[in-house]
């Protein structure tokens, strides 16, 4: 979730295009190997309760917005946003019994219509109590909130010549074969009966096949 976060995203000067796909747009931690234009920034500044994909999410939405193809994130923080504290509470709790006998005693006579005496008594007895504190010291709870900084950027395209289209898909192979040769069990090239998937493909640890045809497709994929 991203509540209790403020994002911003600003547009760079005559960099003007259409939106695109939030679901679309990775986040990569370097900018990638292939052509592109850094088009604005996106950030934002998240609470406590604030979580990092949540934050992922809403700077997508921003990024689309503008046209960006990719989010690069330039700076990742956790600052120190204060503390929380419990205060100490003391309980205490008392139990007290005993016992007592009482005696008594007296003498009386009598002295024509009058009588006269008189009668002594004692009383012993013996209590005993006792009591128990309990304290429950306070706490200190340091609390840090979430921030990023990220630049939008936008992937060049490949250009309006047939020779430099060339040139791309000619180096785009030698790249390719390059990983093909290094992890044969994660790329390879396509068989005939998949060949309008992609000229190669490539096996996530999930054991998924993922179709591609370009250097840029395979950048993208790589970054993952």
């Amino acid at each position: 979730m991203s509540g209790c976060a403020s994002f911003y995203c600003s547009k760079y000067p005559n960099c003007n295009y259409a939106a695109t796909s939030a679901e679309t747009i990775p986040i990569y931690n370097n900018f990638p190997p292939t052509p592109y234009e850094v088009i604005g920034e996106v950030g934002g500044d998240g609470a406590p309760a604030s979580s990092w994909s949540g934050m992922g999410k809403r700077m997508r939405e921003y990024a689309a917005q503008i046209g960006g193809d990719a989010i690069v994130i330039q700076s990742q923080e956790t600052p120190y946003r204060g503390t929380y504290n419990t205060p100490t509470t003391v309980s205490t709790t008392s139990s007290v019994y005993g016992s007592a006998t009482t005696s008594t005693y007296g003498s009386a006579y009598r002295s024509g219509n009058y009588v006269y005496g008189q009668s002594r008594g004692q009383i012993y007895g013996r209590a005993h109590g006792q009591s128990r504190t309990t304290i429950n010291p306070g706490t200190s709870i340091p609390i840090y909130g979430k921030s990023v900084r990220a630049a939008v950027i936008k992937f060049k395209p490949l250009g309006s010549s047939e020779v430099e289209k060339k040139t791309h898909d000619e180096q785009s192979s030698i790249d390719t074969r390059g990983y093909i040769e290094k992890y044969p069990e994660y790329f390879g090239l396509t068989d005939d009966a998949h060949k309008d998937k992609g000229k190669y493909w490539h096996k996530k640890k999930d054991g998924t096949l993922i179709y591609f045809s370009t250097q840029q497709e395979m950048d993208k994929i790589l970054m993952q």
